[in-house]
């Protein structure tokens, strides 16, 4: 996982997120080591969600780990590579979220995380997503909010199947808000199962609300 922070900005936190399938109804494994290309470190998370049933023989659970203390992350380029991850059915992946302070203007930051699963031939509650609304004083000028994703189990290109059809909608109130669809983003872009990015998302004026599904 590479990750680059501005030169001069100071880290504040690292959190490290990854999520797999186990074939029996418990809990994966919490356990996993990280390297920035020196020794690596044992590292034990926290569930955050799961075990969650997904289809026969694939419970989903997903963790997370303040890993902010170890100090493997700095300014600049910074590449971790995360190993002995093990899970019974499949491990599908991590990520790294890195807040940092830059010096510029003060941002409100919202994290959401845990575990929601879903896939369109399944029936509720696994059919869709639980919407995830994110809430901020009214502003008399427009804004720009940085939003970003992790998503797991993303069957495609880079793991040997093709391109699911997905639509991830952002949604802004306000006079000026409204609906914007992305579609077709995932495909296991960032690894075999894994894919994540950050979305700059026009705020208009007055907005108090953005809803993500």
């Amino acid at each position: 996982i590479t990750v680059e922070i501005p030169a001069g900005a100071t880290v504040k936190q690292v959190l490290l997120y990854w999520e797999g399938f186990m074939a029996a109804n418990t809990l994966g494994d919490e356990t996993v080591t990280v390297s920035n290309g020196g020794p690596a470190v044992a590292v034990t998370g926290t569930p955050i969600g799961g075990p969650t049933y997904f289809f026969t023989g694939a419970h989903a659970s997903v963790f997370r780990a303040d890993i902010s203390s170890l100090g493997l992350v700095g300014d600049g380029v910074t590449t971790l590579e995360i190993s002995n991850l093990v899970y019974s059915y499949a491990s599908n992946g991590a990520g790294v979220m890195v807040i940092y302070d830059d010096g510029s203007t003060d941002a409100s930051i919202a994290v959401r995380d845990g575990s929601d699963l879903a896939f369109i031939g399944f029936a509720e509650p696994l059919k869709n997503t639980v919407p995830q609304t994110f809430a901020f004083p009214a502003s008399t000028k427009d804004r720009t909010a940085q939003v970003s994703l992790f998503f797991a189990s993303v069957s495609g290109t880079a793991s040997g199947g093709t391109l699911r059809p997905t639509a991830i909608e952002i949604t802004t109130n306000g006079p000026g808000g409204g609906v914007t669809v992305l579609n077709n983003l995932l495909d296991s872009v960032s690894g075999q199962e894994w894919d994540s990015f950050t979305i700059s998302v026009d705020i208009p004026a007055q907005a108090t609300t953005l809803t993500v599904q």
